[in-house]
């Protein structure tokens, strides 16, 4: 795939519900979708697999819109077609900007992974918040694999500039078993 580059057909369907008071900064409701890909190899190389993915999200306020509890649940499977395989660049990751932050970016992947987080947030005063974060996960080849010893957990907090509808800009701080990570974004974290 690195060398000379590894072309797939991938179409895909998805079923999405949202019922979040706001998009760029909920303090209020649901979300969730789930997306289902059949992907193949376009060429010589043998790749034929198929992903499911499911990303669910709430969001409750604690007595005020100003103080929020966040949690999401994420899930990405592969499974191979047949005898082809899953291109290395399409397994399963966890470690980024959004799940395990207190891990290295792609530091973990395999061909399934399961991830959650929770967030306390904050509004300090109007368009600047506070928020506390924990997040675990686990990448997995096989469910039997799925168990509380291989799965990881960080944990940290951090500030956010945001507008009424939306956050602008965050700082992060995100605490891991193997280091500490300084994240700086755009956008709510999830």
């Amino acid at each position: 795939g690195l060398a000379r580059g590894a072309s797939l057909l991938s179409p895909q369907a998805f079923i999405e519900f949202d019922q979040r008071n706001e998009k760029g900064n909920p303090t209020k409701g649901v979300y969730a979708i789930f997306t289902a890909s059949s992907n193949d190899s376009v060429g010589k190389d043998d790749f034929g697999f198929v992903n499911l993915r499911f990303d669910t999200r709430g969001y409750l306020p604690l007595g005020t819109p100003r103080r929020v509890l966040a949690a999401r649940l994420i899930g990405n499977f592969n499974n191979e077609k047949g005898g082809s395989q899953i291109p290395f660049f399409r397994l399963a990751r966890l470690g980024d900007t959004h799940t395990l932050r207190g891990y290295r970016p792609l530091r973990f992947y395999g061909r399934n992974a399961l991830a959650a987080n929770i967030e306390y947030r904050f509004e300090v005063i109007p368009g600047i918040g506070m928020l506390a974060f924990t997040d675990v996960g686990q990448v997995f080849d096989r469910r039997s694999q799925l168990t509380s010893q291989y799965l990881h957990a960080t944990w940290g907090g951090g500030i956010e500039f945001k507008s009424k509808k939306s956050t602008l800009f965050r700082i992060l701080v995100g605490k891991s078993g193997e280091s500490t990570r300084l994240i700086f974004g755009f956008g709510p974290t999830f």
